[in-house]
């Protein structure tokens, strides 16, 4: 058994597919079936099943998924510790970041790449309990996440920032202005643009709506920005963001930002990653950036 081919397998319960899974590690289709069988051989048990495509793992194959993640979390480590010099940090950093922290990912992968130039970094969205089943299941090795006071204690934070909202709407003759400012109860008469109901982010907002009484006029739903700022900028729907996101947002665009009140709303952001003892040094990288900002 080799690394190598546990990380196909880990490939595969990733991607679902043959194919992507093949790609992503830069082998062939044929190969990547090969080393799978040759796996299956060697541990006595079947992992996949599969006819012409990839159609599930087997009841067995789940319950070795969290082993083998844990068997290439310990090399990784391994590697990374005896690596030696501390100003020659190599290795693979994956962040997952919720939607709308993305930007703030991108600064930190460029803060942590300027002090070590031969990390590579990989950066994924995913909603916020998607970035604790990542963290826990070694396929994600920091996360940028809402700072909730629940998180299990096998996780470690550090405050990042505070996440407060705005308004953003094409400027048209018809755009909002109050001031500078509009209520969330007068939002929730626009027709708006928000993320789908699974991501935090989205029950957060519900929640500000219903403190203010008032129900949205949600008429399109993503789970990606990228979509709904598309339809924004048509000036069909307004749409509700992080007010830094916003304002970068609406630097040299025809876009109108008003801030949220009644309520005022803030939630805290933290980078996060599972306790390790000792921690990977990529990590402690990451913490360590995050202080020097």
């Amino acid at each position: 058994m080799d690394i190598r081919t546990i990380r196909l397998v880990l490939a595969l319960a990733e991607h679902r597919h043959f194919a992507r899974a093949a790609e992503a590690n830069s082998i062939s289709q044929s190969a990547f079936s090969a080393r799978l069988q040759s796996l299956e051989f060697e541990l006595g048990v079947r992992l996949v099943e599969r006819g012409a495509r990839f159609e599930r793992f087997t009841e067995t194959g789940e319950r070795l998924l969290p082993r083998l993640r844990d068997i290439v979390g310990q090399i990784d480590a391994l590697r990374q510790e005896t690596r030696g010099d501390a100003a020659a940090l190599a290795g693979h950093l994956r962040i997952a970041v919720i939607p709308t922290q993305l930007a703030a990912a991108g600064a930190l992968a460029a803060d942590v790449r300027a002090l070590h130039p031969l990390v590579h970094v990989t950066i994924q969205s995913r909603s916020s309990k998607a970035i604790d089943a990542a963290l826990d299941q070694y396929e994600a090795d920091v996360g940028i996440s809402y700072a909730d006071g629940q998180r299990p204690d096998r996780f470690v934070a550090t405050p990042l920032a505070s996440e407060c909202y705005a308004l953003v709407v094409a400027r048209n003759d018809r755009s909002p202005s109050i001031n500078g400012t509009i209520t969330w109860a007068e939002a929730a008469r626009l027709p708006l643009a928000l993320l789908t109901p699974d991501m935090q982010n989205r029950r957060i907002l519900d929640d500000a709506f219903a403190s203010a009484g008032a129900a949205p006029s949600v008429m399109i739903e993503s789970d990606t920005f990228t979509a709904i700022l598309g339809a924004v900028r048509m000036g069909v729907v307004a749409t509700i963001l992080p007010a830094a996101q916003a304002d970068q947002l609406a630097a040299g665009a025809d876009i109108t930002v008003l801030r949220l009140v009644s309520p005022t709303l803030e939630r805290g952001i933290a980078l996060c990653a599972l306790k390790r003892d000792p921690q990977l040094p990529v990590i402690s990288a990451v913490f360590a950036a995050i202080q020097a900002i």
